[in-house]
């Protein structure tokens, strides 16, 4: 392996290009370093600047001077997980989309210094910002967001699989729903994480909707909220949602509301399955999806009606 050269022994010339070409980074950012060689040994280091060529940093982290040295002096650089990064991740688990986007962008920008290098928390959280911008429904937001993002640094078989599913979601805010649905149904036969196949189906089934398919839209709403067990709490109550504004304006269904328990009742006919099927699934919103948004009154309304063989109904 090279020797380190310390920074003092750069040529003037050589330094001030290099740190034109990049710029510090605000705060320590520490990364396990495994330089190439039989006898080279691993250490922790800060990184201070880095370009697509050359690095520079401090080994120990609280070292008073930095070095330089090439990238491909290197076998591996791997940077550990910060905890302004783990920090803004939990707040995106809990689901405060707004809070973890403002953390994912803050530490975006104070870590641009290493931006050039695969697999930094800077990049991973830029695309961490991306997805709070999607939850949020943002959509304007995160395609400008993209056209800026460095792809190449990412390296994760998922987020490079969620970098084409935004394509989808471009088509949805461009509402190209014939777009939206030849691109669903393309994804659909491809092979991906259950939270990502669930994007899928609630597109496919709004371009459905909007095309006026709605037994087909229904269907491809129900794939969303069961392809991961409703574990996409955000996308499965929107589908949920979707589904029974289309039971409650389909007419056959407004029919089998009017004669509900009168003598023209009609049990067992398309409306009537229809709409135990619409009750059954708002009560299921009722207990499970109301946290994230009130369901509307008239929705309400569907729990009421269960057949007379129903467990509840006969309860009650």
């Amino acid at each position: 392996m090279k020797p380190f050269i310390l920074v003092a022994l750069i040529p003037a010339l050589v330094l001030n290009a290099f740190a034109q070409e990049i710029e510090r980074a605000p705060f320590m950012i520490k990364a396990a370093f495994v330089p190439k060689g039989e006898d080279a040994k691993p250490f922790v280091g800060a990184v201070v600047n880095a370009n697509t060529t050359q690095i520079e940093y401090r080994e120990p982290v609280d070292s008073e001077t930095t070095a330089v040295n090439l990238i491909k002096d290197f076998e591996l650089i791997f940077f550990m997980e910060p905890a302004e990064y783990i920090a803004a991740m939990d707040l995106y688990e809990a689901g405060k989309y707004e809070d973890a986007k403002a953390q994912f962008k803050k530490y975006k920008d104070q870590t641009k210094a290493v931006a050039n290098l695969p697999g930094n928390y800077h990049v991973l959280a830029a695309f961490q910002e991306f997805e709070c911008l999607r939850q949020l429904g943002d959509l304007k937001s995160l395609t400008e967001a993209l056209a800026t993002f460095p792809k190449a640094q990412l390296t994760r078989e998922f987020q490079l699989r969620q970098l084409e599913l935004y394509v989808l979601w471009d088509a949805v805010k461009s509402e190209s729903w014939d777009r939206v649905l030849l691109v669903a149904t393309e994804r659909e036969k491809q092979k991906m994480p259950d939270s990502q196949l669930v994007q899928v189906y609630y597109c496919k089934g709004l371009a459905l909707e909007k095309l006026n398919r709605q037994d087909e839209a229904i269907e491809a709403y129900n794939l969303a909220m069961t392809a991961d067990a409703a574990t996409s709490e955000g996308l499965a109550s929107k589908s949920a949602l979707a589904v029974l504004g289309l039971y409650h304006k389909n007419p056959a269904v407004q029919e089998a509301i009017t004669l509900w328990g009168t003598e023209d009742e009609k049990k067992g006919s398309p409306g009537y399955n229809k709409l135990l099927e619409a009750a059954a699934l708002a009560r299921l919103y009722h207990g499970y999806f109301a946290h994230i948004k009130e369901m509307p009154s008239e929705y309400k309304k569907l729990m009421d009606f269960k057949a007379k063989e129903d467990p509840e109904a006969i309860k009650e």
